[in-house]
Order: structure tokens, then C-alpha cells, then sequence
């Protein structure tokens, strides 16, 4: 039976505790998936990271915390850390567009807590909805995280939807960074889609890529016929590693 690890979630307003969300993983053999907190009142109210704390611990075999942090306000992005680790999170969710460079070298204090604890950094890459008060999709591009992952090679980097739409930015790291993966969740799939229809040559370290949601339960199967289309193009070993694999590697390297 097909395995899978969903690394990139979110708390949802009707599910404040994710029991939808592990009854929906319990259909499509999802065995783990990573929870990002988001700052309160971000992205039509998705759950902070006291809201992961919650879920995770009603769950703690099936979910995994990553706690968002703004690096702006250094001082309160390292308390939160240093908290959410102690907690069992593994990650920490950057959002560039929240109107930062991810790799402003004022911001190395955090990478360095970061590798100090063994904790992995997921970001946002790509662009954002008109809707949810981010400051400019600017900041999502892929290139923007790269100084900070020359400085902190020990840290795993994840560059969340592939950076769509510069998806040979986040490609391009990832064959060039060790310590660069890249998750196929939100836009990710329309690139994917057409690289395996053969609209794009562009060559992918498939063992860099991992399988995200990032949507609610009701729109879960959606989102895993949509890769199951995709993965019908690899063979069995690819697609084994892109599904579960791969992120079971990553995490096991934080947990």
C-alpha cells in the first residue's frame, strides 16, 4: 500500500484540533503531516502556532509543529523558537512576503538557533494572494533565501510550491544546494503538470522534491488525484520517494 507524508498543512477555523484533517489522512494512507502556524490573523485566520501546539498534542502520532516566527522582531522570533522546540517542533515558517528578505544577515541570530537546536526552516516561496495582507509577493522569490543558504549549510532549507511561478530559481537551488528541498504543494502542481507532459525539459532532483497539501480537508482528494496524475509518469521508486521517502528522510533528521 502507497505511503505518504504530508509536509505542508495548516490549522483550519472548522478544525481547530485536526481531527478532520487525521480522519482525511486515515483515507489517503497519509501517515504524518507537518503543521505550520501562520501569524494570527494571516490568511483567512489559519491557526497560529499555540493552535499547532494543541493539535499536535491531541495527535502526536500522526502531526508534527512548525512554528511561524516574523524576523523582523529578532528578540521575540528567538523566544519563540527556543519555546516551540521544547515543545517537540521541528520546524521553523518563514514568510518573506511579510515584507523581509529571508537572508538579511540581520536575521542570522535565528539560522544560527536554528542549526543550534536541529530544527529545519520551511518558507513560503512564490507569490501571494491579493487577500492576505502580505506586504509583496517580491519577497517570495526563491533567490532571496540563498545567502542564508550558503551560511547555514547544516540546516535544511525548504522552499515551499516549488517558488511558483520562478520555478527555475527554487529548481536550480535545489540542484545546486545540498541542503535545499523543495515541496510540490499550491502552485507547484501546474509546473509538474507540464514538465511531465513534456512542456519542459528543465531536469529535477526528484529526491529533493516532497509531496504538501496545503488545503483543507475538503479539498484533500483533489489535491491527491492531482499528484497521483503527476506520479503516473515516474516510476514507482521516484514516485515512492516524492510521496513519502523523501520526507521521511528530512524529518527523521530534525525529529
Amino acid at each position: 500500500m502507497r505511503q505518504i507524508i504530508d509536509v505542508h498543512q495548516h490549522i483550519f477555523a472548522d478544525d481547530l484540533l485536526c481531527d478532520s484533517l487525521v480522519r482525511t489522512m486515515d483515507l489517503f494512507t497519509v501517515e504524518r503531516a507537518l503543521v505550520h502556524g501562520m501569524r494570527a490573523g494571516y490568511v483567512g485566520g489559519l491557526g497560529d502556532n499555540e493552535m499547532v501546539a494543541k493539535a499536535v498534542a491531541s495527535h502526536p502520532d500522526r502531526l508534527l509543529g512548525s512554528c511561524h516566527v516574523f524576523p523582523p522582531e529578532l528578540s521575540k522570533a528567538l523566544d519563540e523558537i527556543k519555546r516551540r522546540r521544547d515543545q517537540g517542533f521541528v520546524s521553523v515558517k518563514l514568510l518573506g512576503p511579510e515584507g523581509f528578505s529571508p537572508d538579511d544577515e540581520k536575521f542570522f541570530p535565528m539560522y544560527e538557533l536554528i542549526g543550534e537546536l536541529g530544527m529545519m526552516v520551511l518558507l513560503h516561496t512564490g507569490t501571494s494572494p491579493a487577500d492576505t495582507g502580505y506586504v509583496s509577493s517580491k519577497y517570495g522569490r526563491p533567490i532571496l533565501v540563498d545567502g542564508a543558504i550558503c551560511a547555514f549549510p547544516a540546516i535544511p532549507f525548504v522552499l515551499a510550491h516549488m517558488g511558483h511561478p520562478w520555478y527555475l530559481e527554487a529548481l536550480a537551488m535545489a540542484r545546486g544546494r545540498e541542503n535545499v528541498h523543495l515541496d510540490c504543494s499550491g502552485g507547484a502542481r501546474w509546473f509538474l503538470k507540464d514538465h511531465v507532459a513534456g512542456h519542459s525539459s528543465y531536469p529535477v532532483r526528484y529526491e529533493r522534491l516532497m509531496w504538501g497539501s496545503d488545503c483543507s480537508t475538503d479539498l484533500y482528494a483533489e489535491r491527491v488525484n492531482d499528484f497521483e496524475t503527476i506520479a503516473s509518469h515516474f516510476d514507482s521508486e521516484t514516485a515512492g520517494k516524492i510521496w513519502y521517502g523523501n520526507s521521511r528522510k528530512l524529518l527523521q533528521s530534525v525529529a
